[in-house]
């Protein structure tokens, strides 16, 4: 039971991970959501593809990673991954942008290629989500894939409703303080940040491991909570200030 739940609690987690960029992406392309029916072909396309496109960057890392220098190659490439990853998240939620056009999109190839934006960092993960899955079964690899596709569209699809709502009070001119969209912002940063830095820390110590090191979870732990504060204060600031800007921007339709 003990073990179930773990394995339960890692793909929770690992469905928060990738579900924080496309719910903080749903939340900017509030407009777009006039219907019922557009919010649920949103949710179910970023699903889909947050189902299958981590399988596609992961399953070959892990036949690699059965053996011990495969392991070594993959849980390595997984942490430089990672550590790429997070720094570029942040970099970018803390750096202003260029302006982009976040009104209602009704062509299918411009909803398809929104798709495609929203969710190509679930490629990425691949690498990362290795070391996470060290020990399961193949049974459990592949299960792993539809629960955390469906984590992704209960939480996109939570963000896209919220999003309708929204939409739905600026046209009622009845806009909220952008502070509270804000926040909103800055804390699915903080979620994303947070739970691919832990896969990148746990990425290092099984490189370690798998070089022969004995090396405890406290480590892992310790190592992760190093990054976070190093994170906060690098980024901190910048992001907070960063996604007011955004939201108020959002907000005031441009």
């Amino acid at each position: 039971m003990e073990d179930f739940a773990q394995y339960l609690t890692a793909n929770l987690a690992v469905g928060i991970g990738i579900a924080a960029d496309a719910m903080i992406a749903t939340l900017a392309r509030f407009r777009r959501f006039g219907s019922w029916g557009g919010t649920l072909r949103w949710a179910g396309a970023i699903g889909l593809t947050h189902w299958l496109f981590p399988m596609v960057g992961f399953i070959g890392g892990w036949y690699l990673a059965v053996g011990a220098h495969g392991a070594i190659l993959v849980y390595g490439a997984g942490a430089l991954v990672m550590g790429w990853f997070v720094l570029h998240v942040a970099r970018e939620a803390s750096t202003p942008g260029p302006a982009t056009n976040i009104g209602p999109h009704h062509r299918p190839e411009r909803f398809w290629l929104s798709v495609w934006v929203v969710s190509i960092d679930a490629l990425i993960t691949g690498p990362g989500k290795a070391a996470v899955t060290k020990g399961w079964s193949a049974h459990q690899i592949w299960l792993s894939f539809p629960l955390v596709g469906g984590v992704v569209f209960t939480l996109v699809l939570a963000a896209a409703m919220s999003a309708r709502l929204l939409h739905r009070r600026l046209l009622e001119h009845d806009a909220p303080d952008p502070r509270t969209l804000a926040r909103s912002l800055v804390l699915g940063v903080a979620v994303e940040v947070a739970v691919f830095s832990w896969f990148g820390c746990l990425a290092v110590v099984e490189t370690l491991r798998a070089r022969g090191a004995e090396v405890s979870s406290a480590v892992t732990w310790a190592s992760w909570g190093v990054a976070l504060v190093l994170l906060a204060i690098r980024f901190g600031s910048g992001v907070c200030r960063q996604q007011f800007r955004e939201a108020n921007a959002l907000l005031q339709g441009g």
